[in-house]
């Protein structure tokens, strides 16, 4: 099979007329089998990223389910308030209200499958876990308060342990 291409390379006289064309429609046999090689690369490649994603996230599975016991709740204006002293330690900006907040109340852990925590957040849906014991804890809430302002697994040093040491859990 042959495919044909668009060429803007020097006037070449077209077969059935004597006059040059700029603009002339080539004939061009088919590329070699590579091009098919490339694509199953290029298929493997996404899905590798693909399983990365789902095996990312902060510490957890990015789709792992809510605590047992976890209830939505409106952050109080204070959460804000340490939501802005993370944007300024951190250089960073991200929206506040985009986050979703959850708590488990009555008691100071919830199991996870990394084990007990007293907060957590979730990558996949933007949601901070509190333990009810630690929701007044600005140390814990602005640890997660960072994790979803960075929007990235794990504890980046430049953040947790120099930019936002004295507002965060190390």
């Amino acid at each position: 099979m042959r495919r044909s291409i668009i060429s803007r390379e020097m006037p070449r006289p077209i077969a059935s007329s004597d006059r040059p064309s700029f603009l002339c429609l080539q004939s061009e046999p088919d590329p070699p089998r590579r091009l098919e090689a490339s694509k199953k690369r290029r298929v493997r490649a996404a899905l590798v990223l693909v399983l990365v994603f789902f095996w990312q996230g902060c510490d957890r599975h990015p789709f792992a389910p809510l605590p047992d016991g976890a209830v939505p709740f409106s952050p109080p204006a204070t959460y804000f308030t340490w939501w802005q002293q993370v944007e300024l330690c951190s250089g960073l900006n991200a929206d506040f209200t985009a986050v979703s907040w959850y708590i488990v109340p009555n008691v100071s852990t919830f199991p996870s499958e990394i084990g007990d925590l007293h907060g957590s957040y979730q990558q996949a849906s933007n949601s901070i876990i509190v333990a009810g014991g630690y929701k007044d804890d600005p140390l814990l809430v602005r640890h997660e308060e960072l994790h979803a302002i960075l929007r990235q697994p794990g504890h980046p040093p430049e953040y947790f342990e120099d930019r936002c040491k004295n507002y965060v859990y190390r």
